[in-house]
This record gives C-alpha cells, sequence and structure tokens, in this order.
C-alpha cells in the first residue's frame, strides 16, 4: 500500500507499506502498476 508520496505531482518515489507490516522507499520500474482500491 502506498502511504506518502514523496515525488513531485503524485511521482515516485513512493513509501509503501507491504502486507509484512515493514515500510519502504519504491522507485517503480516502468512496468509497475498502481492499483486503485
Amino acid at each position: 500500500m502506498i502511504v506518502e508520496v514523496k515525488g513531485l505531482d503524485g511521482g515516485p518515489p513512493y513509501m509503501v507499506r507491504f502486507d509484512d507490516g515493514h515500510t519502504g522507499l519504491v522507485f517503480p520500474g516502468p512496468d509497475a502498476v498502481v492499483v486503485h482500491k
């Protein structure tokens, strides 16, 4: 789950909370997909 957007205008990098509870800064590649709930 994206919990914070660090880039300009909604762009990457993103602070992401993973299923196991840890968080990390993610710079998604060109093949990444953001799925909205």
